[in-house]
C-alpha cells in the first residue's frame, strides 16, 4: 500500500518538464556519459553527439524551469573520480575518452589517476543559460557509474 501511494506522487522526467503543485518547474535528464568497459550496465548512457544534440536543444527549457534534474553531474562540479589506472577508461569512441580527461577549460584533467566524469554538454547548457534572467536556481544531480 505504502509503494503504491508514493507512486502516485512520483513523476520519471525523461528529459522533460513538470511543474509540481507548489508552483515550482522541473526539468529532469537521466541522460550519463559512457563508462568504462568494467562498468557493464548501460542504463540511461547517452553517446557525446546525442547529449551534445539533447543539451543543445534544452536551453531555451531550461530557462523556463526552476530546478534541474540530471542522472550525472556538470563536467568539473563534484565528478572528480580517483583510480589507479587510467588505462581503464574506455577506448570504444574517442569523443567520450577526450570528454573525460578535459576541464572545462580545455586542459587534462587526469592527475595521479583522478579525472573529472561528468558531462561537458550540461555544464555548457547550464553556463550558456546561467546569465539569463530566467536561469534556473538550482541543478540537483545524481552520482557517476564507474
Amino acid at each position: 500500500a505504502a509503494a503504491t501511494e508514493l507512486r502516485r506522487h512520483c513523476v520519471l522526467l525523461n528529459n522533460e518538464m513538470h511543474q509540481h503543485s507548489s508552483g515550482l518547474v522541473f526539468y529532469g535528464s537521466p541522460d550519463t556519459p559512457h563508462r568504462t568497459p568494467l562498468y557493464r550496465a548501460r542504463a540511461f548512457e547517452a553517446t557525446h553527439a546525442a547529449r551534445d544534440r539533447h543539451w543543445r536543444g534544452a536551453r531555451d527549457r531550461l530557462t523556463e524551469c526552476d530546478i534541474v534534474i540530471s542522472h550525472a553531474p556538470p563536467l568539473g562540479i563534484r565528478d572528480h573520480y580517483a583510480f589507479g589506472d587510467s588505462d581503464l577508461l574506455g577506448d570504444d569512441d574517442p569523443d567520450i575518452v577526450i570528454e573525460r580527461r578535459r576541464c572545462a577549460d580545455g586542459s587534462y584533467c587526469t592527475t595521479n589517476g583522478s579525472i573529472h566524469t561528468g558531462c561537458i554538454h550540461l555544464r555548457h547548457a547550464l553556463h550558456d543559460v546561467s546569465s539569463r534572467r530566467n536561469a534556473p536556481r538550482l541543478c540537483v544531480f545524481g552520482h557517476q557509474h564507474f
